[in-house]
């Protein structure tokens, strides 16, 4: 009897052991993903909004410039290549 015990016991340790690593390796794998997914979410973001800006300069429309760092103006690759061609 107390073999079986023992044995269970073991058993029950290991498997508990198996699933502790799993959670934690699952739980790496979701914010891998996570990280991922944000990226991509501001990447578009930012596509989106160059494709606005070029599409309202090639209406000619004017648009306000977004302030970077130190308060000068960031500009776009498409917003330079609309003043290198006007």
């Amino acid at each position: 009897m107390v073999e079986e015990i023992t044995e269970l016991s073991k058993t029950s340790d290991r498997k508990r052991k198996a699933l502790k690593h799993e959670a934690l390796r699952d739980e790496t794998n979701v914010t891998a993903a996570e990280g991922v997914a944000e990226k991509a979410r501001l990447k578009h973001e930012g596509l989106v909004q160059d494709l606005e800006r070029a599409i309202s300069a090639s209406r000619g429309e004017s648009f306000p410039s977004t302030k970077g760092r130190f308060g000068m103006a960031k500009k776009s690759g498409a917003q330079v290549r609309f003043e290198v061609l006007s």
